[in-house]
């Protein structure tokens, strides 16, 4: 699927690239947007395929600086929302790639969040309608943070209760979609996008060696709108 996308964003960026050489009128237009987003992102199995939520909702701010009609450069920041999932694993189960040797509860809850920056190619589809293909290619410096509390079933206490696992990674992102500009200065944008969340693989816990996460890709669905000025 990656591959689809990378597909999908690089021959938008080459044709910006090429049309952008050729036209003469370069300037700088500003603009700021936000969008609504959901990640999609699941784990190896027994490395918190189990325990944590693989659908986060999320939220994306940004701004950008179009030097025609063919090219941008993005900066941004996206975050999700804190969510939680309980599940009851049974005795010999894998959790972050342990084996349980009893019946355990567990809440555990995660969050992705950081900044993230972009080059953004844009090619006219009919000027009628004002509708655009985007291509998107960018680098996100990303925060995972999951954290898994554990309570026995039968009422035996386990420790440590609370198992963090947290990692910092500088991640690929490519993205497609289409975009429209409602009035000169307003616009609204749906995009595919995809980051290289696996390369947060083996994130270790803080107060277990034994323990670890591996995170698969993400893909994230994005509905938003923005202003030029």
């Amino acid at each position: 699927m990656n591959k689809k996308l990378a597909l999908l964003a690089t021959p938008a960026l080459i044709l910006a690239a090429s049309a952008a050489t050729a036209n003469h009128g370069w300037g700088v237009m500003p603009y700021v947007g936000a969008d609504a987003e959901w990640r999609h992102m699941n784990f190896q199995n027994g490395f918190g395929d189990n325990l944590f939520r693989h659908d986060y909702p999320q939220g994306n701010l940004y701004a950008g600086l179009k030097f025609n009609d063919y090219v941008a450069v993005e900066a941004g920041y996206e975050a999700t929302a804190r969510k939680t999932r309980a599940v009851t694993l049974g005795a010999g189960s894998l959790s972050g790639g342990a084996v349980l040797p009893l019946n355990v509860q567990f809440h555990s809850t995660g969050q992705i969040k950081g900044p993230h920056a972009n080059l953004v190619g844009f090619l006219p589809l009919c000027d009628q309608y004002r509708l655009e293909l985007i291509g998107m290619v960018g680098v996100a410096r990303l925060k995972a943070n999951f954290v898994r509390t554990a309570v026995a079933s039968n009422g035996t206490a386990i420790s440590p209760s609370y198992t963090t696992f947290i990692k910092r990674k500088s991640v690929l992102r490519l993205g497609g979609g289409i975009q429209q500009m409602i009035t000169e200065c307003w616009g609204i944008r749906a995009m595919l996008k995809w980051e290289n969340t696996k390369k947060l693989d083996r994130m270790g816990a803080i107060e277990n060696s034994l323990a670890s996460l591996r995170p698969k890709n993400s893909f994230i669905y994005s509905l938003g709108t923005f202003l030029t000025f």
